[in-house]
């Protein structure tokens, strides 16, 4: 099977005869940060924002922070590009009012790394927080983290107060702002978790603490960190639910290393410190650290994961692919994947709800981006993932680095290719769909579903018109037609769709379509 890899090359000459993409400006209505400040940083162009101290312009290279609690709308002028960073309260004092920073370039790619650690599953590679902390539970015998609920407000809820355990705010005030009531709210969650919604928040803090607490952060420190209003208090619930006190739990366990909210900790103190300097041009960024996406899977939603810089490794199922500068790699959604970023590299994803494209396929698609379209990826990147985008943006634009490879997927349930009806028949087709490449035969696919092969193909020739070896060649060609009209050169082609040699693929081609696939591809246009 061809190594997916090397599909790079045929996509990278179909871009590089185009132009990127132009953007439009974006415009956010006034909101406002309660916890935390936000940094608008603009990579390229300019950008206007509002608030109640007046109107400030800022360009290319500038950083406006606003602090938290104070409302404002922003303006990003056609053709620029700014990231917006959120920065938790506590890392920069003494900010009444918006204020520009300049941000030496240098910094350009550690800051994207940081807005990507905020919007991504990314963790270190010695993530020793939950993973460790689930272990210590299960020998300790002690209480397990919460479970989070599984209804989208709730939910969203959750995973808000998960990640921003101190954020002050009633219950109320989050049941308000995504729109739902306090008793929706509380029957959500004993629903789903068996626990209040109060209940669920004091646990939730109390495990979050136990993170800082095994990478050494004092107990003072970290009570307030999860958003204790005392140290006392801290101790007392901490005591509670685990039989001993916060300092004898830490001494028990010793520090171990960082986990994510340690590592967190310090790469928000570390841009902060930049910025409150009054400029990052005399610091020197940090170091990117290597972080890892373990493996999992979304049901109902595909990913694309974009390389800004550097190398990283990506499986999907048993497939492995390596990538580097300015690749991109689409993983379908129903396939589990896990993303290896190496160090001093920074990887940028974009979610696509399933049921928002008319995609079916399960291929992997992967492309490379040349360094002229890199202003349009991340315009992209921050549309999809931050409200900050054009009015009526079309999140479904960038597929067009892969050339329309993603859109033009088979369609399964295509007249031309019927389906088998029978439960053992329709998986058999569904599993050589999915893998066209795939060497199985009849008998194999027989012992494997515990009939005859004369029973598969019987099931193939009344339920589709065609026993299963003829099935699987029309299936196989027209996948293949869609890959010659991608550009994908007919040896690169029959190779991924399962033939060793392209005499024999030649052959079946021109008995199904009437023509050699040299020639189908140069056919005049329709």
């Amino acid at each position: 099977m061809l190594p997916l890899c090397m599909l790079v090359d045929e996509n990278v000459q179909m871009l590089d005869e185009k132009s990127a993409p132009g953007f439009p400006g974006a415009h956010e209505a006034e909101r406002t940060h309660a916890t935390q400040h936000c940094a608008l940083w603009v990579y390229t162009g300019t950008a206007t924002v509002r608030s109640p101290g007046g109107v400030v312009e800022f360009g290319s290279g500038e950083c406006l922070v606003v602090p938290a609690g104070v409302p404002y709308e922003i303006t990003v002028h056609v053709g620029s590009l700014v990231i917006p960073v959120l920065i938790p309260e506590w890392a920069v004092t003494d900010l009444s009012a918006p204020v520009v920073i300049a941000v030496d370039a240098s910094w350009n790619a550690w800051i994207l790394h940081h807005f990507a650690a905020w919007v991504s599953p990314m963790r270190s590679p010695g993530y020793t927080g939950d993973e460790l902390l689930a272990e210590l539970d299960r020998r300790d015998d002690q209480p397990e983290a919460p479970v989070c609920p599984t209804s989208s407000l709730a939910g969203g809820i959750a995973r808000h107060l998960w990640r921003f355990p101190a954020d002050p705010r009633l219950l109320r005030d989050l049941a308000s702002a995504v729109g739902i009531s306090v008793q929706s709210l509380r029957r959500a969650f004993l629903k789903e978790t068996g626990m209040t919604p109060g209940a669920w928040r004091t646990a939730m803090r109390l495990h979050a603490a136990r993170e800082y607490l095994l990478a050494g952060y004092p107990v003072s420190w970290a009570a307030d960190r999860v958003g204790f209003a005392s140290s006392h208090g801290f101790i007392r619930a901490f005591s509670d639910r685990f039989g001993q006190t916060p300092a004898c739990w830490a001494q028990g366990h010793n520090a171990v290393g960082d986990g994510e909210r340690a590592s967190e900790e310090r790469r928000t103190t570390r841009f902060a410190d930049a910025l409150t300097g009054g400029t990052s041009t005399a610091r020197t960024a940090p170091p990117i650290p290597a972080s890892v996406a373990a493996r999992r899977t979304y049901r109902d939603t595909h990913v694309v994961l974009w390389m800004y810089r550097g190398t990283a490794r990506v499986s999907v199922d048993d497939r492995h692919i390596e990538l580097s500068d300015g690749d991109a790699v689409w993983m379908p959604a129903g396939h589990s994947h896990e993303v290896m970023v190496d160090d001093g590299a920074v990887a940028l994803p974009m979610a696509f709800p399933a049921d928002l494209l008319d995609v079916r396929g399960d291929d992997v698609v992967v492309t490379r981006v040349p360094s002229t379209w890199q202003a349009f990826m991340l315009h992209n990147v921050v549309s999809s993932v931050t409200l900050l985008r054009p009015e009526g943006y079309d999140p479904t634009e960038v597929l067009e680095v892969f050339g329309g490879l993603v859109q033009r997927r088979r369609d399964i349930e295509d007249a031309a290719l019927m389906m088998p009806v029978t439960p053992a028949a329709r998986l058999i087709a569904q599993k050589t769909l999915d893998d066209l490449a795939g060497r199985t035969t009849t008998p194999q696919w027989a012992e494997d579903v515990g009939v005859s092969s004369r029973t598969v193909n019987r099931w193939f020739r009344e339920e589709t018109g065609r026993g299963y070896g003829r099935w699987r060649r029309i299936a196989r060609v027209r996948r293949a037609m869609e890959l010659l009209d991608q550009g994908v050169a007919p040896s690169a082609t029959a190779r991924r769709v399962g033939y060793t040699h392209l005499s024999a693929f030649s052959r079946d081609f021109r008995e199904e379509v009437g023509m050699s696939p040299r020639e189908f591809v140069r056919r005049p246009p329709r």
